[in-house]
């Protein structure tokens, strides 16, 4: 007899998974594509806005946001559980600005944010969120690796920190993924082979602007306007969101 074993939706099933956060996962991949990449100077967030109606005004639908002044970030899935997200991501930032008198590095924040993200999956009575998100900002580094012309790598102490860009993408499980760029949504992974294909540590953040804008192209279901996209860029001299005449001047230009 095969019957179906009702658990609380925090327990493990028979094959070690969580079911809940699987479904999750598969609703996540299911929203419209996003992407994120890490640039030598910056980093860029590109999306694609879905309308549920024709009557929906285009130019008014974000796909990507600002967390801090030192953060940004952007999803693919439910988004009225990347609403709830982005308020606790906020409020992250808000927190440690008040105690620290500065917004977080990339890396605390990250951190922080997983550990929500993650209880979610523990506590009854909460399902996971249905959004896989991206976010990127910067932080201190001291230590670098660098390869030489025979391909051997040594690690180098830097006598000063720098500051350097770091992406992020992070699921419904809370599992966290630090990326030179990514896919996310509908198509992530033609995307994210794709991007990997054509971008390098050391892409500056305007040919990594239109890198993302030639990927959403290649992989959206319809003809590409301006206002089906939305792209922003983040560098130490602060937030770019670009608008509607910007985003068409990039996609004049594939």
């Amino acid at each position: 007899m095969n019957e179906e074993i009702k658990y609380s939706i925090t327990t493990f099933s028979s094959k070690g998974s969580l079911s809940q956060c699987e479904n999750a996962l598969t609703a996540a991949t299911k929203g419209a594509l996003s992407l994120g990449i890490r640039a030598s100077n910056g980093i860029v967030f590109a999306s694609l806005k879905k309308a549920p109606s024709p009557l929906v005004e285009k130019t008014k639908v974000k796909k990507v946001f600002k967390v801090c002044e030192t953060i940004c970030g952007t999803f693919a899935g439910l988004s009225g559980d990347f609403r709830l997200v982005l308020e606790t991501a906020r409020e992250i930032a808000v927190d440690y600005h008040k105690v620290y008198k500065r917004f977080p590095y990339v890396d605390t924040f990250i951190k922080e944010f997983s550990k929500v993200v993650q209880e979610k999956t523990q506590k009854g009575g909460l399902r996971p969120i249905g959004c896989i998100c991206i976010f990127g900002g910067f932080a201190p580094i001291k230590r670098e690796v660098v390869t030489d012309e025979e391909g051997k790598s040594e690690i180098l102490e830097r006598e000063k920190e720098i500051l350097q860009p770091l992406l992020f993408q992070i699921d419904p499980s809370g599992s966290i993924k630090s990326c030179f760029s990514t896919g996310i949504g509908k198509f992530y992974q033609e995307c994210t082979l794709f991007l990997s294909k054509r971008c390098t540590p050391e892409i500056e953040i305007h040919d990594a602007v239109t890198t993302s804008a030639l990927a959403l192209k290649e992989f959206t279901e319809t003809a590409l306007h301006e206002q089906d996209v939305d792209i922003c860029t983040l560098t130490l001299e602060g937030i770019k969101t670009y608008t509607t005449s910007e985003i068409q001047e990039v996609l004049k230009s594939l």
